[in-house]
């Protein structure tokens, strides 16, 4: 893993105050947690040095519902429909114009 991951990661989700959704093992592997956003379960998505941009684009684009959009975007699927209610309505089109969750 890069020297710079970290320190990025961990700036990048402070600036956006999302910190809370940030977890990692002890290897230092991160993840942004979804638990029953996708799917009813326990759920977390990988974050890599590689994806960092794609974290930091969907932060610019949904602001504090942006790890969910990560979340989303690399699923290619919604959320489940419950999920909309914690979902800033302005947003809503960022999710919807992936495919719909069965």
């Amino acid at each position: 893993m890069h020297n710079e991951f970290i320190p990025k990661l961990l700036a990048l989700t402070a600036k956006y105050e999302v910190n809370e959704e940030l977890t990692w093992d002890e290897n230092l592997n991160f993840f942004v947690t979804c638990s029953d956003c996708f799917f009813h379960a326990a759920d977390a998505e990988p974050i890599t040095e590689n994806d960092l941009m794609y974290l930091e684009n969907a932060l610019i684009d949904a602001n504090k519902d942006g790890m969910l959009l990560y979340c989303a975007r690399k699923l290619q699927l919604q959320p489940l429909t419950k999920t909309y209610l914690y979902i800033n309505k302005i947003n809503h089109h960022l999710f919807k114009c992936l495919q719909e969750n069965p």
